[in-house]
């Protein structure tokens, strides 16, 4: 894997948590740490 395209998997990845967290405080029910927990 190419380092280039394994940033850009860490990149999504980290995008994708950030915003089930927003989700999660959006919603105001549940914890903000489940998204982080449940991500790859």
């Amino acid at each position: 894997m190419a380092v280039a395209t394994q940033s850009l998997e860490e990149l999504c990845i980290n995008s994708i948590r950030f915003l089930a967290i927003d989700a999660v405080e959006k919603a105001k029910s549940g914890h903000p740490g489940l998204p982080m927990g449940a991500a790859p």
